[in-house]
């Protein structure tokens, strides 16, 4: 997470979703009195600093905004988020999870159960339905699609004056290509698999006017105003379109 007064914004770290990546390149242009908060190198050098501060809850590289209540007030502030391709967020979460040494039950499942049975699990389900996207922001705050940042961020660079280079980090040690690990068992998930609660999710995001496509035919993207009518979310990979498309109820202008 990073809370910049100076430049009047709050970047929320949702884990999974190319944060760190984001966090790294914002940093670069941190101003003196910025309250950065994570693994990333300039993080990790003022971390001293975040022992003087009292908020409403945890402090660490995954806090809410609400948690920050006490250190910052969000109000006339330009807050984000990234959001993932929840197909390929879920591939990134189970494999980072195999990686890790640490005692944990989420890392204990991942170890012991394959893919598909992970998603079912109902560890797994509480997890992702207790942490919504929208639970880590404000309303009217801003989505971006990791997938196609160049695109998405413009508002961003806008705002600040600038644009940085978002280079990836921490690369898991996965197949690049999330499908494979949607065999045909897997295909068939139970109606509460953390996959579809995930999927929901975004839905709802759509449906609360936060991500929005303009029409059917181009992937969906942030707009200020609403001018759509009996839109498709149609999520894009760098490579090609996702055959996946939610039908939206007609949405008033």
């Amino acid at each position: 997470m990073i809370i910049s007064k100076g430049r009047n914004y709050i970047f929320a770290h949702i884990p999974k979703t190319g944060g760190t990546a984001m966090a790294t390149a914002l940093e670069t242009r941190a101003m003196k009195d910025d309250i950065l908060i994570g693994d990333t190198p300039k993080a990790q050098k003022r971390k001293g600093k975040l022992k003087g501060l009292t908020a409403k809850g945890r402090i660490w590289k995954h806090s809410t905004v609400d948690d920050m209540q006490g250190i910052v007030d969000p109000a006339g502030m330009f807050v984000f988020t990234l959001v993932r391709n929840p197909w390929d967020r879920m591939v990134s979460y189970y494999a980072w999870l195999q990686a890790q040494s640490f005692s944990h039950p989420a890392v204990g499942l991942a170890q012991s159960l394959p893919f598909s049975d992970f998603l079912n699990h109902p560890m797994t389900q509480s997890a992702v339905a207790a942490t919504p996207y929208r639970s880590y922001v404000t309303q009217g705050a801003h989505y971006f699609r990791l997938e196609h940042l160049a695109q998405d961020l413009a508002p961003l660079w806008q705002y600040l004056g600038f644009a940085i280079p978002v280079e990836q980090i921490n690369k898991s040690a996965r197949l690049a290509d999330w499908r494979p690990y949607y065999s045909r068992p897997t295909q068939s998930l139970s109606p509460n698999s953390a996959l579809k609660i995930l999927l929901a999710q975004i839905t709802n995001l759509i449906r609360n006017r936060s991500l929005i496509c303009k029409n059917s035919q181009v992937p969906i993207r942030i707009v200020a105003r609403i001018r759509n009518h009996n839109a498709k979310l149609v999520w894009t990979t760098v490579e090609q379109v996702i055959a996946v498309k939610f039908t939206i109820r007609r949405l008033a202008k």
